[in-house]
């Protein structure tokens, strides 16, 4: 048992030691296309990332918004978002926030096309960050009778 500790101690003295050694010009070797791809990289903060719709008529729609700030030094792009489901749009107005400005991604459930009761949906949003994809949450409970989409 004292031989394995020993052991492990090592690995660990090896593993931080090792993982110390930094290579100043290791931005050398980078290609000039990767260059420009990580130049372009900024950094994120959601205001909004998981949001509680709250009760929903069957039959309403529902808007609701994921708040965020560009706290890089390039613009944010938001790439694309996608939903879940059908029952939920989303509405891109801005595609690139400025260095230190908001924006929002809004996005509208639609609960004719979902189910009564609980639901738990997700945007997964694709950013010019790391990481690139952001998953958003949202949930409602949807109340009343799923209604009729028409015949006898």
């Amino acid at each position: 048992m004292m031989k394995f500790k020993h052991l492990f101690v090592f690995f660990i003295i090896s593993t931080f030691l090792g993982g110390c050694n930094e290579n100043p010009d290791s931005s050398a070797t980078l290609s000039g296309e990767t260059k420009k791809e990580f130049s372009s990289i900024t950094t994120i903060k959601w205001i909004d990332s998981i949001i509680d719709i709250g009760k929903v008529k069957m039959g309403d729609t529902a808007i609701f918004r994921f708040r965020f700030t560009n706290t890089g030094n390039h613009p944010l792009i938001i790439e694309k978002s996608e939903t879940s489901c059908s029952c939920t749009r989303v509405i891109q107005t801005v595609s690139a926030i400025p260095p230190g400005g908001s924006g929002e991604i809004v996005a509208i459930y639609d609960t004719r096309k979902s189910i009564v009761g609980f639901i738990h949906k997700s945007l997964l949003v694709t950013t010019n960050t790391v990481p690139v994809k952001k998953q958003l949450l949202y949930s409602a409970e949807v109340t009343g009778h799923k209604l009729s989409t028409g015949g006898n």
